[in-house]
């Protein structure tokens, strides 16, 4: 088995998520591991912007907006639950946060991904899919899911 040196940490940013950064945290604390968070930003339009060129410019403005505040609340996350630690943060963009998190797990040869899980069940997980469980099977390293502290 291959101790982990590379740790990558998917988070929504959503208070189920935080039980995987503070796990990680852990792990790559007794592991001496470097750690990597990172968010997926969907930029994806709901409706045709071809035509409409001042849209699709305000669209833009708004998506970069979007990605950084993501990446201030990243580096907030990483300040507050990896004290004294040197953590990266990354905002990705992506209609598919499961396909971006995978490819970009491929480009840095992670050793270990970590994410939480809502605890769906049911009709709410039929809806909403598992981005976990999408990691967990496009990911080509171990991958950690953390249950959330309290089930939806």
């Amino acid at each position: 088995m291959k101790t982990p040196h590379k740790i990558l940490v998917a988070t929504d940013l959503s208070p189920a998520s935080l039980p995987a950064s503070k796990y990680a945290y852990g792990l790559a604390s007794a592991l001496q591991a470097t750690v990597r968070l990172v968010s997926v930003l969907d930029p994806t339009p709901f409706f045709p912007l071809s035509d409409l060129a001042p849209a699709a410019e305000m669209w833009r403005d708004l998506v970069s907006e979007q990605e950084a505040a993501l990446g201030e609340k990243l580096t907030a996350l990483a300040e507050k639950h990896f004290p004294g630690g040197h953590v990266a943060s990354t905002v990705l963009k992506d209609a598919s946060p499961a396909r971006a998190i995978a490819e970009l797990v491929k480009e840095g040869n992670y050793d270990l991904v970590v994410v939480g899980s809502h605890g769906r069940t049911g009709v709410g997980r039929m809806l909403l899919g598992s981005v976990a469980e999408k990691i967990v099977r496009l990911c080509p390293c171990p991958t950690l899911v953390v249950p959330s502290a309290s089930r939806e």
